[in-house]
Order: C-alpha cells, then sequence, then structure tokens
C-alpha cells in the first residue's frame, strides 16, 4: 500500500484512538480480580508500552497517564499537520518513538526464547498472550517504518547562499546550540522511558525474579551503557537521527550532505562514552561529531517531494 497524506493522518488517528483506549483500560473484571482477555486487549491496541519500570503489571489499577500523555501529544502534531503539512516534527517524533520502543520490545522477546532454550531450568511458555504481542509488535513496527520513510522523502537540507560577484555559494545550516542541548535532554528521557524493559529482562534472566534481583547496580550499568549505544546506533544508522532530532528537524551527514555509514555512525556512538562530551557541543563542534566527521545540519520541507526530486543541491 503507498502511503499519502490522507493514508497517513487515518493511520495516524487510529494509532491515537487506539493507543487511549489501550492507556484507559485498567485490566481487572467486575468483580475485582485480574482479567487476562483485558490485559491482551490492553496490549493489542497499544503502539508503545511507555514506563519508568521496565514492565506493565496485570496488578495495575489506574490508567496510564504516561501512555496517555504520549497520545495527546501525538494528536497534537496530527492537528498541526493537518493544517500545514509541511509541519511533520511532532509525528514524526511520536512514530520514531513507537518504532525502537517495537523493535526493543521484539528483540527482547527473541533474546527470552534463546535464554528458555539455552536453560532448560527456565520457563517461557509460547501462549496466546505471546502470539498477540508478536502480531502487534511486527503490525506497529512495519507501520511505523513506513510512515517515518514516508515522511522522510518530504524532506531535504536547508541551505543559505552567499553571493559573491563571481558565483553564490551554498552552504548547509548546521543546528544551533540550543538544538543540541534539546537533543541530550529529549534524547535522554526516551531512553530512560524505552529501555527500563531491558533491565527487567537482565533481571528475569539472572535471577527469575519478574520484580527485580540482587546486582540491581550492575543491570542498571549495564542497562545505561547497552541502551545508549542501541538507541543512538539503531537511530542514526536507520533513520539519521534520533526522536530529538526529528522533533527540531535535524539529521546527521557526511561533510557533503551524504548519508552517514554505519561504520562511522558506530564510532560516534562510542564517542559519546568520553568524559564531557555532553559539554562539547557548547565549542565550535561535538567531540562525537569531530572524532567521527559527522555534521548535524538542519532540514526544511522540500517543494518538489511530490516529484521525488530535492530542492537543494546534495553538496556544498
Amino acid at each position: 500500500m503507498k502511503l499519502n497524506r490522507e493514508r497517513l493522518i487515518g493511520i495516524t488517528a487510529g494509532v491515537i484512538l487506539c493507543g487511549i483506549t489501550s492507556s484507559l483500560i485498567v485490566p481487572f473484571s467486575g468483580e475485582g480480580q485480574p482479567s487476562n482477555t483485558l490485559y491482551i486487549v490492553k496490549h493489542l491496541l497499544a503502539s508503545v508500552q511507555l514506563n519508568f519500570r521496565g514492565y506493565v503489571s496485570i496488578e495495575d489499577r489506574l490508567p496510564d497517564f504516561l501512555n496517555i500523555g504520549f497520545y495527546a501529544l501525538l494528536l497534537v502534531g496530527l492537528l498541526i499537520y493537518c493544517s500545514n503539512q509541511k509541519e511533520t516534527r511532532m509525528i514524526r517524533f511520536a512514530f520514531a518513538i513507537i518504532f525502537l520502543d517495537n523493535l526493543i520490545s521484539l528483540g527482547i522477546s527473541v533474546l527470552s526464547i534463546l535464554a528458555a532454550a539455552a536453560n532448560p531450568d527456565r520457563d517461557y511458555p509460547f501462549t496466546i498472550f505471546t502470539a498477540v504481542f508478536y502480531t502487534s509488535g511486527l503490525l506497529f513496527l512495519f507501520m511505523s517504518y513506513t510512515v517515518l520513510r514516508y515522511l522522510q522523502k518530504t524532506k531535504t537540507l536547508s541551505v543559505t547562499y552567499h553571493h559573491s560577484e563571481v558565483l553564490p555559494t551554498s552552504f548547509f545550516i548546521e543546528s544551533t546550540r540550543t538544538q543540541r542541548f534539546l537533543h541530550l535532554l529529549v534524547d535522554t528521557l526516551v531512553l530512560y522511558l524505552i529501555f527500563p524493559k531491558f533491565a527487567h529482562f537482565l533481571y528475569w534472566f539472572g535471577s527469575g525474579d519478574y520484580s527485580g534481583g540482587n546486582n540491581s547496580a550492575l543491570i542498571h550499568y549495564c542497562v545505561i551503557l547497552a541502551g545508549r549505544v542501541l538507541y543512538y546506533f539503531i537511530m542514526e544508522s536507520i533513520w539519521s537521527a534520533t526522536p530529538a532530532k526529528l522533533l527540531t528537524q535535524t539529521r546527521i551527514t557526511d561533510e557533503q550532505g551524504q548519508r552517514v555509514n554505519a561504520l562511522n555512525i558506530f564510532g560516534r556512538t562510542l564517542s559519546r562514552f568520553i568524559p564531557f562530551n555532553a559539554l562539547s557541543f557548547f565549542g565550535n563542534r561535538g567531540w562525537h561529531d569531530s572524532m567521527s566527521n559527522t555534521y548535524v545540519l538542519r532540514e526544511t520541507y522540500s517543494e518538489e517531494v511530490r516529484f521525488g526530486e530535492s530542492a537543494i543541491p546534495s553538496s556544498v
């Protein structure tokens, strides 16, 4: 199915409606007993499961206000997009979170099955809930990928022109220090909303206890390291941007404004662990930019997107 503006609006509205419905479902029957049916429906409708605990318990008796806030943000983005099709930043931001959350959740599930197969004492039964989880996860992953691919084609790099006596020269526009600081704050928040479920998996794998373990400090340290590597490498390799960069309409490129290869992205990701790297963007360039020879450049709406062309030259 080829995506267009009308279908994008319909898909986004459906995600919002299903998501808010899921967040309002409290998985208990009229007698106050946990209901597996409601629990399955809740997960089937939810495109994301954002929380700081790493898991959603059937014992939760309150609506999921954190995820309601996420869908409210997506609703605001949809309303803005309906009034101005050039404004896609909030929709891209939300669908990037949906993409990453489902990708990580499915990856953890595969690891859980492999861990159970390698350890006969570890039980991982395949139930109807497991089937629903995989089906809905793959659906939301494919849907978010399709939406992000479509919206990515509507953007091109911003340039400014310097008019000389000979010929005008064009220059790409780099992101501002304010935008870089916002990237740090927003990406850190998203990271801590998505990757606690990885800690939950490590607890289960290490101790068999879904509620925690004795090595919590070590586990959280491992999650922070692995989470940051996966977060930045996955998003910047596939989309040339993290969710925060999509929100500010910026992307990662090389010096010529071209896509950066995975090896450079990996080097850029590892460079983030250099002490005080987060403060380096207050200088001319961040250390993880200069060490990987990458740039964070600003995007704009492509006026010729309907023809499948870029309105801006691809080199400086």
